[in-house]
């Protein structure tokens, strides 16, 4: 795909991660953002080897952090191609944020490679944190996995808000989903690794398992460790 084609899915995630706005800022505004492509601009459809190029690039670039808001499918008990990618650059030092999936409300519905042991997986709830959202996937996988977290994601009648794709730019709503909350992730493990720049991926990610708060409902399954508090960074 040529260059200037830029797609709102990916521009918004990258606006929760490091947007500069006064209103609309993003987690970790200093971040660096390198962008892979692993679908086509105006398409959610991903495949496996596009997904694992993309991760591959990455670490040969340097970079730190993996958000990764796309799936595979639904994913199965780790034994995948992708899982086993995922788990050997977790081992490599890249820290992965994923998407649990759009699946919900039914359990066994996060997206491959979720059930990978290397991967941080983001659950989502309203923009106010105050409940998971039926369409967030739920664990547990075949092989036991669930979220590790939960972060706003919006709904369908109040989308989150950040940056907008096209020539103009600008900030406003963009949409629902989990692909939006584990941005918000990314962007606490970025500053978290700014903060302690020699630990581990696994380190890390038991830093961001730490400032989580319980939801009222307390299911792991859906919201793992709970909401994420950034204000505890």
């Amino acid at each position: 795909e040529p260059l200037g084609k830029p797609d709102p899915h990916g521009t918004a995630v990258a606006g929760i991660i490091a947007g500069s706005d006064g209103v609309f800022g993003g987690v970790a505004p200093d971040a660096l953002i390198i962008n892979y492509k692993v679908f086509a601009t105006g398409s959610t459809a991903g495949d496996e080897f596009q997904g694992m190029l993309a991760i591959e690039k990455a670490l040969k670039d340097g970079c730190v952090i993996a958000n990764c808001s796309w799936g595979t499918g639904l994913a199965t008990d780790g034994t995948s191609r992708e899982a086993k990618a995922f788990n050997k650059a977790w081992e490599a030092g890249l820290i992965l944020i994923k998407s649990a999936g759009n699946n919900g409300p039914d359990g066994n519905t996060i997206t491959s490679p979720g059930d990978a042991d290397g991967v941080v997986v983001v659950g989502a709830t309203d923009r106010q944190g105050t409940a998971v959202q039926n369409y967030s996937s739920r664990g547990p996988t075949l092989n036991g996995k669930r979220p590790h977290l939960v972060a706003p994601g919006g709904t369908s009648f109040s989308y989150m808000e950040t940056c907008l794709a096209g020539g103009g730019g600008g900030f406003g709503p963009v949409d629902y989903g989990t692909s939006f909350a584990a941005p918000v992730v990314s962007g606490a493990a970025a500053l978290l690794r700014e903060k302690f720049p020699s630990e581990t991926p696994d380190e890390i990610r038991q830093r961001l398992l730490r400032i989580c708060r319980p939801l009222a409902a307390g299911d792991q399954n859906v919201n793992g460790e709970g909401l994420i508090d950034l204000s505890m960074l």
